[in-house]
């Protein structure tokens, strides 16, 4: 798989990796150095009238999302879980022991996970597999060649194919090829390479475009071109050239549409400081962080909207999650 650098994190920065319950009222995060020596799993108010812990675990947990019917799924010990945003029964979703999770994300209604099966760190070939929020059970495995390795990209607007990218991989560094872009349907069949998968504006994606991400409207592709200097890119999906949307980006930071299609937010990375930040469809950059150096647990990691768009939430240097408004404004403190 394609191996992205983690962002560093000082130790002393306990909540990480915040996320939106599916309702919008509250933020679900992950405190690393809780008072009881444990992992947390905490649920907090995004108006900072409360929080409360729903897990907690020597090995608790990260990557958390939330999901659909008001679950935060969450990776404790490399394996998926799910509990309801109000706490009660911990639930396992990858019902084997062979499954190693170190990285998920979900479809847009947020009922299908698509997670890492494998270790993402390199040293070995990662597959990627496929299981439903409510129910759970043993995963569909995307089938893959030998001598390749897997990594996720996302999903459709309608959440019926996941996105992912094959590359050439073998345990002497020496693997021959390109990678390709390739989709497979949740519904299980064979993946096949994305031009031909008959998503609108797949044929027009780069072959070497990076986290292809779809908008919810299906209007809209963005990608990052791999360069000196990486730039973010917007395509139409019905047709013409790719505009570009951020032209420097000095790393290969991750990025997330709004559920409104009018926005995209990255990583600002700067020489002192790194923020938050949205641009809309023209380029018009904005940073939402404030003052505030940004920072995230994992270059995977994607910023994370409210589910009508209005806000985001996210982690800073030294220690907090906060929630601020898309507009930058509104910028508060909750845990």
């Amino acid at each position: 798989m394609l191996v992205l650098a983690a962002v560093a994190v000082a130790l002393a920065l306990q909540p990480a990796n915040p996320t939106w319950t599916s309702d919008g009222t509250r933020v679900a995060y992950a405190n690393l150095g809780s008072s009881s020596a444990r992992g947390e799993l905490v649920v907090a108010y995004a108006d900072g009238s409360g929080r409360h812990v729903v897990y907690k675990s020597d090995t608790c947990c990260e990557p958390v999302l939330g999901a659909a019917g008001s679950r935060i799924v969450f990776v404790s010990n490399f394996q998926l879980y799910a509990v309801g945003a109000g706490g009660g029964k911990v639930t396992p979703l990858a019902l084997s022991p062979g499954f190693n999770t170190p990285w998920f994300t979900l479809s847009p209604n947020r009922e299908t996970i698509a997670f890492d099966d494998g270790c993402a760190c390199g040293h070995s070939p990662d597959s990627v597999a496929l299981v439903g929020v409510r129910a759970g059970g043993r995963p569909f495995v995307v089938a893959r060649p030998k001598k390749t390795t897997d990594s996720i990209d996302g999903f459709s607007p309608d959440g019926t194919l996941l996105v992912f990218t094959r590359a050439p991989w073998d345990y002497n560094g020496a693997s021959k090829g390109k990678p390709v872009l390739m989709a497979q349907s949740v519904r299980g069949g064979r993946a096949v390479p994305l031009a031909r998968s008959g998503l609108i504006g797949a044929s027009s994606v780069p072959s070497n475009a990076l986290w292809p991400q779809w908008s919810p409207d299906g209007k809209w592709v963005a990608f990052i071109v791999p360069r000196p200097t990486p730039r973010l890119e917007l395509l139409s999906t019905s047709g013409g050239a790719p505009s570009v949307l951020v032209p420097k980006l000095s790393g290969l930071s991750s990025f997330s549409w709004s559920p409104t299609s009018t926005r995209i937010a990255f990583g600002q990375y700067g020489h002192q400081t790194d923020a938050l930040a949205t641009v809309d469809l023209q380029g018009h950059e904005t940073v939402v962080s404030g003052s505030l150096v940004w920072v995230s647990n994992d270059s995977w990691d994607r910023p994370q909207w409210s589910p009508d768009g209005s806000r985001l939430t996210f982690m800073v240097r030294g220690g907090g999650i906060w929630v601020v408004g898309a507009d930058g404004t509104g910028l508060k403190q909750i845990a």
